[in-house]
């Protein structure tokens, strides 16, 4: 089974080196294939997908030269010297 926003996620990375040069710290929406539109802030993109879209899984992303990843291991904090 596909993961859910897999489409999106792989336009977004095939598309970052011009995302970067033209709207570097910008939020793209991005459904399906299709690059929806830039945004300043989070909130406005998420509004504009929420609109054009509804409640649905669309992709919400800020353009980054770099990956934050962030992690998260429960139940591991009580092994930690």
């Amino acid at each position: 089974m596909a993961h859910q926003l897999e489409l999106e996620y792989k336009t977004y990375q095939n598309h970052l080196e011009d995302f970067i040069s033209n709207h570097l710290g910008e939020f793209v929406l991005i459904k399906g294939e299709k690059i929806v539109n830039f945004y300043v802030s989070y909130k406005e993109a998420l509004k504009a997908g929420l609109t054009q879209f509804g409640n649905v899984p669309f992709f919400v992303k800020r353009v980054s030269k770099e990956e934050k990843v962030h992690v998260f291991l429960s139940g591991l904090e009580n092994n930690v010297a």
